[in-house]
């Protein structure tokens, strides 16, 4: 049993457990309408602890399913007390899903462009072209501001996905450092020069894992988010 089992299994348990005191046929009719829930919505997404947890989530704690089912709602009602919730929080998911393209806009557009400006470099140093007009293709310290945590282009939407529940631990920390990790490969773009064939190799490295880190960031928030 994988821990996303365990923790409907705990979680059917817990709710068995607090309705020890009802009439057994009551009880059963409970929790299999619990269970049938739980089974639809993890139908294909079993494995997955972020789609698991959010489940949970929406269905409410054991002791407010127990609550409800004691004052006698049938169990289907119990079933669905979650629904009010999740209409109310419907939006969110949207919300943390434009959060997140927010904030890897200007990561991606900071990588691409530093990207470009050292091919352009290589091209003007190739065909002997003068210091400062290779020197005016890379990016400006300053301009780094635009994407690390300086910037409210950047932060506000990062802030955002941090607060987000339904988003897991993995992708918030790599929305965190997608921000830095391309000030810094600005930051070396901008003063490794020398050796050329080194500080472009590294350069090319950075912007690829920082645009695979982005698409990964992005790919991990579309999947718990659609739960």
């Amino acid at each position: 049993m994988n821990a996303a089992d365990s923790r409907v299994a705990s979680y059917l348990d817990d709710l068995a457990r607090m309705l020890s005191d009802l009439d057994p046929t009551e009880r059963d009719e409970v929790l299999g309408g619990i269970r049938e829930h739980l089974d639809a919505t993890l139908a294909e997404h079993h494995d997955d602890d972020a789609v698991v947890n959010a489940a949970l989530l929406r269905l409410g704690p054991p002791e407010q399913v127990a609550a409800e089912a004691r004052a006698g709602r049938p169990p289907a009602a119990a079933v669905t007390t979650a629904a009010p919730y999740r209409a109310s929080r419907e939006p969110r998911p949207r919300r943390t899903r434009i959060a997140t393209g927010v904030a890897l806009a200007p990561v991606v557009a900071m990588a691409l462009w530093v990207l470009t400006g050292r091919l352009a470099t290589l091209a003007l140093l190739s065909g002997g072209s003068a210091n400062d007009r290779v020197e005016a293709l890379l990016p400006h310290p300053s301009e780094i501001l635009l994407v690390v945590p300086l910037s409210p282009l950047w932060l506000v939407p990062v802030a955002l996905v941090l607060a987000a529940p339904e988003v897991s631990t993995r992708p918030k920390v790599w929305l965190t450092v997608s921000g830095p990790a391309v000030g810094i490969l600005a930051l070396v773009a901008t003063f490794w020069l020398d050796p050329m064939a080194v500080s472009t190799t590294l350069v090319v490295v950075g912007v690829v894992a920082v645009l695979g880190l982005a698409v990964a960031t992005a790919r991990q928030v579309w999947r718990e988010t659609r739960a």
